[in-house]
């Protein structure tokens, strides 16, 4: 069993105090596969290798998403590409 958790360690506007916010994280997932299912609101195959994290939901500044998967073989994930903006 291994636990993944992406963390938003964004710095956000240090001038206008604003946060960061990231959204539509996709992660590099290889041939991702769980025996226990990962709810597909928190981590989905969109293509071949590739997952979207958190149903491509906002992760506020600070705050992390966490998931815990059933594999015979560690897959590595990576961050592929994630949209980042300024939060209220």
């Amino acid at each position: 069993m291994y636990r993944v958790t992406v963390t938003n360690q964004c710095a956000g506007d240090e001038r206008t105090g604003r946060p960061c916010v990231i959204s539509r994280v996709q992660l590099q997932c290889g041939n991702f596969r769980s025996v226990v299912p990962v709810d597909p609101k928190v981590l989905r195959v969109v293509v071949p290798g590739v997952c979207l994290l958190n149903a491509g939901h906002s992760i506020p500044q600070d705050r992390n998403v966490s998931f815990v998967y059933t594999s015979y073989l560690r897959e590595n994930l990576y961050v592929l590409s994630a949209v980042c903006s300024l939060g209220r």
